[in-house]
């Protein structure tokens, strides 16, 4: 079993009464999953944004295509100290930018996927992009509406749209 220690950036925090998890990326932008008892052993509350250093493990077989690994231990939060530091955007943060920019418009993960504005993360591809648009998303940043297919009869979207403002999705002229 491969047991490493890394610094994880939180990307989202899941909570209500019953159930509190979190999701981190490594500096590779590689899922990691944190669950409530790990969160809870930290003893810490933790935010979008933070940075832990935390022990990983590979994730179970079948969540390993979404989530490659998780977190075991959260052995401290990292400091950040108030001299500034050049540091790369997050995806979520350069994706919310570019949609701020064009709150009239909507966009699909495929959509963003092709876009020419990830200069800062190089191995950007559609899995990522899911990710950053749904943490926006489940934070509230943004407006998802999922499409269904006609012919579709199961409860999986055919395709996820994302826009900055609900407005953005009225068809009118479009």
């Amino acid at each position: 079993m491969l047991i490493e220690e890394k610094e994880l950036v939180i990307t989202n925090v899941v909570s209500n009464k019953e159930y509190a998890a979190a999701f981190a990326w490594t500096e590779e932008q590689e899922d990691v999953f944190i669950s409530r008892d790990v969160m809870e052993s930290f003893g810490k509350d933790v935010i979008e944004g933070d940075v832990v250093i935390g022990v990983i493990i590979p994730n179970k077989w079948g969540h390993r295509e979404k989530t490659p690994f998780k977190c075991i231990r959260i052995s401290s939060m990292v400091s950040l100290t108030s001299e500034p530091e050049v540091t790369t955007p997050l995806l979520r943060d350069v994706i919310y930018e570019y949609m701020c920019e064009r709150e009239d418009e909507f966009f699909s993960v495929e959509d963003m996927s092709h876009q020419e504005i990830y200069e800062d993360h190089p191995r950007t591809g559609r899995q990522e992009v899911r990710v950053a648009l749904d943490s926006l998303h489940n934070s509230g940043h943004v407006c998802k509406a999922a499409v269904f297919n006609k012919m579709n009869h199961g409860d999986k979207a055919t395709i996820n749209l994302y826009a900055k403002e609900m407005d953005a999705f009225e068809w009118g002229d479009h």
